[in-house]
């Protein structure tokens, strides 16, 4: 049985492709093998599919992605650009501040702050997520990353407070 999408485009019913797509996966279903199209059809994805996702952590923008091989752990990554990188001139004592954070997670075991490719001062993370790769194990995993992270994340507000904006001139 087929259905007219709203292009004229005759497509499966809707309810035999979901439900047999739904049917033929393996509990728990891994959040990177499904995905739902524009017009809300359950698809199918690659086992390998990366997931992509962003939110938001002590008002920093983070972006994520997890993704796992046919074989084996699946990998989280996230990244958040925290502010730029204070040049000398501007203050010296917050560059020193600044590079020493960089320093100081150098020994964590996932997370680290480092300069990114624009001379910002960047939180990063990856920590390997066993399978299968479930809602549940990913928001476990970004709280484990998140909780390395917030100490560094706290002096990066504490010591390297974002520049004032300039005033309006009267």
């Amino acid at each position: 049985m087929e259905d007219v999408n709203s292009w004229g485009r005759a497509e499966p019913a809707m309810t035999e492709t979901m439900f047999a797509q739904i049917a033929n996966q393996t509990l728990p279903i891994e959040v990177n093998s499904v995905s739902v199209s524009p017009n809300g059809m359950i698809e199918m994805r690659a086992e390998d599919s990366p997931v992509a996702f962003r939110f938001s952590f002590l008002g920093h923008e983070f972006s994520g992605q997890a993704y796992g091989a046919k074989k084996g752990d699946a990998r989280l990554t996230i990244a958040s650009d925290l502010l730029p990188l204070p040049y000398s001139i501007e203050s010296r004592q917050r560059r020193q501040h600044a590079l020493t954070l960089l320093q100081a997670t150098r020994q964590l075991p996932h997370t680290r702050l480092v300069t990114g490719p624009n001379m910002s001062v960047r939180a990063v993370g990856e920590l390997p997520i066993e399978r299968p790769l479930t809602a549940g194990r990913l928001i476990g995993a970004i709280a484990v990353l998140l909780l390395e992270l917030m100490p560094y994340l706290a002096l990066v507000q504490e010591f390297l407070p974002a520049k004032p904006a300039a005033g309006r001139a009267a």
